[in-house]
C-alpha cells in the first residue's frame, strides 16, 4: 500500500511479509494458542523499537507477573533494565482480579505510564483478562 507509513517490528521475515512493518498508529491483534510466541513477539517488537528506532515502549500485562516477564526477556538476552533506566521501556502488570478496578478508574495508571516515557509502542498481553 503506497503512502502508508510502516513501523518496523525488527522480527526477521515479518517486516518483509508486511511490506515494511506494521502500519503506524494502528492496532494489530496477535492471536495464537498457549506457547505459540505471542509474548515473545510483543517483547521483541518493543525491544527493537526502543533499541533500534528510539521509540519508547510500554508492556502492559494482565496475566504474567513482572518477575515472569523478566525471566522471559532475560532468556533472549534483551537488556530491558537498561532501556528502563533510559526511560525507553516500562512494564505495568495487573493481576486478573485487579482488572475491574482498572476499568472502574478509567485506566489512569496506564495513561500516566504512557505519558511518563512518551511511549510510541504499546503491547498488551493479553486482552482476554482485560
Amino acid at each position: 500500500m503506497a503512502g502508508v507509513e510502516r513501523v518496523p517490528s525488527g522480527i526477521d521475515g515479518l517486516d518483509e511479509l508486511l511490506g515494511g512493518g506494521l502500519e503506524r498508529n494502528s492496532t494489530s491483534l496477535i492471536m495464537g494458542g498457549t506457547g505459540t510466541g505471542k509474548t515473545t513477539m510483543l517483547l521483541q517488537f518493543l525491544y527493537n523499537g526502543a533499541q533500534k528506532h528510539k521509540e519508547p515502549g510500554l508492556f502492559l500485562s494482565f496475566e504474567e507477573p513482572r518477575d515472569a516477564i523478566r525471566k522471559h526477556f532475560d532468556a533472549y538476552g534483551w537488556n530491558f533494565e537498561k532501556l528502563e533506566a533510559d526511560n525507553m521501556f516500562l512494564t505495568v502488570s495487573y493481576k486478573p482480579h485487579e482488572v475491574k478496578k482498572l476499568v472502574d478508574e478509567g485506566g489512569g495508571l496506564i495513561f500516566d505510564s504512557i505519558k511518563s516515557i512518551d511511549a510510541k509502542r504499546i503491547a498488551i498481553d493479553s486482552l482476554t483478562s482485560y
